[in-house]
């Protein structure tokens, strides 16, 4: 036992040294430069979801992000009629145009259109719950 006892004591010093030795050696590591490689594709965060506004006093529902469009859907206080005044004079400030609006069965919906890109507006009040459900969809 003695023995076990004085190779743990010659080991020790050996042991502490190597640690103290590859801490130094990765603190003074400088990788090199790499450059950005930009044809790499990835979701940049935050980016998306910033193209969408939204009214004042909207309850996130969901928000759907793929390669084709974003969908984001909530719920407000507003009446489906507000919303769409709302969209439509934030949209038109932003020189989308409109492409066609109207309204059926309690749904109102809205399309614009801006070069090669398309939005699209549904609306329709939920009497359950008092609020009104938004989709807008951007392709």
């Amino acid at each position: 036992m003695l023995s076990d006892l004085k190779k743990i004591l010659y080991l020790l010093p050996v042991v502490v040294a190597l640690l103290f030795a590859s801490y130094i050696y990765f603190n003074r590591y400088q990788p090199k430069s790499i450059r950005q490689v930009e044809e790499v594709k990835g979701k940049h965060v935050g980016s998306k979801e910033e193209e969408i506004t939204y009214p004042l006093g909207a309850k996130n529902v969901s928000y759907n992000d793929t390669s084709s469009k974003i969908q984001a859907t909530f719920q407000t206080n507003k009446t489906p009629e507000e919303i769409m005044s709302f969209y439509k004079a934030v949209l038109m400030d932003k020189d989308w145009e409109l492409d066609s609006e109207g309204d059926e069965n309690g749904f109102y919906i809205s399309y614009y259109r801006k070069d090669s890109q398309r939005i699209k507006i549904l609306a329709s009040f939920q009497s359950s719950d008092e609020e009104t459900l938004v989709s807008v969809e951007k392709y």
